[in-house]
């Protein structure tokens, strides 16, 4: 079960005990919950929170308590908008094992000093004397309607890229997605053409900062599962 959002560690705490003051992401820690444990798991999907790891025979009544507690239930939807704002990749989405840490923009995952691992090599010479063949960006998507994953990114006749996934903004009112793009493609203004001519624009990323504008710029018959900012 996820929990995200401003209030998420109190809410945790007031149902599975005392939650330490600051825990590095994804780092866990163990709490007992109906005579069963649960591991807790920092996480950040643009906005803090925390992943419990439960048995299955205890997973509804958890889901219930926490929600009795005060958390509202939303969904993968609302994930996805935070995730998308805060320029987070998704594995499967966004990126696989056949994209290196660099073309996905992880940097902070790599430790260019550290002694021999798989890839280093690769890593190694794409960092100190090559670059990636491609990157990892956000865009800001012209119209109402988010371009579907593996939309050709098209600059002048040449294929420049594709979507990885997108979703509407609730920040910023519009569509917006994360791309994979080639070498030379990847500068904040470089426009496209997706097929169809919907227009988009890199930028630079994240599109939002946690705890940014109101989350409800549709008005208030808003979808449900995508309120996961108004907990």
């Amino acid at each position: 079960l996820g929990v995200v959002g401003p209030g998420s560690r109190e809410l945790i705490a007031d149902v599975v005990g005392e939650m330490p003051d600051a825990l590095p992401a994804y780092h866990t820690f163990r709490r007992v919950f109906n005579e069963t444990d649960v591991a807790v798991t920092a996480r950040f999907a643009g906005e803090a929170g925390y992943d419990l790891w439960v048995g299955p025979d205890h997973a509804e009544r958890l889901w219930k308590t926490l929600v009795d507690a005060g958390g509202r239930p939303v969904g993968m939807q609302a994930l996805d908008v935070l995730r998308i704002e805060a320029g987070i990749a998704q594995y499967g989405l966004d990126i696989d094992e056949g994209v290196t840490p660099l073309e996905a923009g992880l940097f902070h995952a790599v430790d260019f000093n550290k002694g021999c691992y798989i890839g280093q090599e690769v890593i190694a010479k794409m960092h100190f004397r090559g670059k990636p063949r491609r990157y990892l960006v956000g865009l800001l998507v012209e119209g109402h309607t988010p371009p579907p994953p593996g939309a050709i990114l098209l600059a002048g006749e040449k294929e420049a890229g594709r979507v990885t996934s997108s979703t509407c903004s609730l920040d910023l009112n519009r569509p917006i997605a994360l791309g994979s793009v080639r070498r030379g493609f990847e500068c904040a203004g470089q426009r496209f053409v997706l097929e169809g001519g919907t227009p988009a624009e890199v930028v630079d990323l994240p599109f939002c900062r946690a705890g940014g504008a109101d989350p409800r710029p549709f008005g208030e018959d808003l979808n449900p599962l995508i309120r996961l900012k108004c907990l």
